[in-house]
């Protein structure tokens, strides 16, 4: 008869496992050896992976064996609360300083501690992540003035014509900062909607459940269009100082 040992599972675990369906009592597989489910563990946060719930629980000499580890490496401690947390950790440390003759043989580290390592890593990948953009937008936007600049060339004629018939130079700034933002409001639309693709497209390959807020959008259609304006201000400017004399001549 096949060897059986019981094992408790997180309900993250059970519901990648099972689904909606009674685990206690079933049995599954790891490393090739059949384990009985005796019971899921009540859910401590929002079941995701590589969470509290995404566990299996089982004697760690099971585990050693399953394994092939002889030795503990890993120990986790509960406090009675979140106050008591920093007092729990320097106890422990003071403990098993005293046990081990020195403090270099662990570490120690508390949620708290965790989080804030978390938020470090974050926020320097925020950081470099928005130089990234930072750099984007500068070079995009200095397409766009050379897009505009190059319009600008190409219908000197047609600009020296509206001046000569009476069109006021704030006419002529305002038509081509109209086209450079319109320019500019084409191409965030366009981002935006390649990365509500991408952003679905790579929430549903990993399995986790994605949003794209609609106060974002707007942000970033606003700050499009202030990119258009920005870098098409020198080339409306020259287009409204040209010469209507000149500008009728050229060829």
């Amino acid at each position: 008869m096949e060897d059986k040992k019981s094992q408790f599972c997180g309900s993250y675990t059970k519901n990648q496992l099972f689904g909606e369906d009674e685990a206690v009592g079933k049995t599954i597989k790891i490393n090739g050896e059949t384990f009985d489910v005796i019971g899921v563990m009540q859910e401590k946060q929002s079941s995701t992976s590589g969470g509290s719930d995404d566990v299996i629980i089982m004697p760690y000499t099971t585990a050693g064996r399953l394994l092939k580890q002889s030795t503990v490496r890993t120990f986790t401690v509960e406090g009675h609360s979140s106050e008591t947390t920093k007092q729990a950790k320097e106890e422990l440390s003071r403990f098993l300083t005293s046990e081990l003759g020195t403090s270099d043989a662990f570490i120690a580290l508390s949620q708290d501690e965790i989080l804030q390592q978390v938020n470090t890593i974050t926020g320097t990948l925020s950081m470099m992540l928005g130089g990234i953009a930072a750099i984007s937008l500068v070079v995009g936007g200095i397409g766009i003035m050379n897009i505009m600049l190059v319009s600008v060339t190409e219908r000197t004629r047609e600009i020296g014509i509206r001046k000569a018939i009476g069109a006021k130079r704030r006419s002529i700034l305002t038509q081509f900062l109209i086209e450079s933002i319109i320019l500019s409001l084409i191409g965030g639309v366009l981002g935006i909607i390649v990365g509500w693709i991408l952003t679905k497209g790579v929430g549903a390959a990993i399995g986790v459940s994605t949003t794209v807020s609609a106060g974002v959008i707007a942000f970033s259609v606003a700050f499009s269009m202030g990119i258009g304006l920005f870098f098409g201000i020198y080339p409306a400017n020259k287009a409204s100082k040209l010469n209507p004399i000149d500008a009728l001549r050229y060829e």
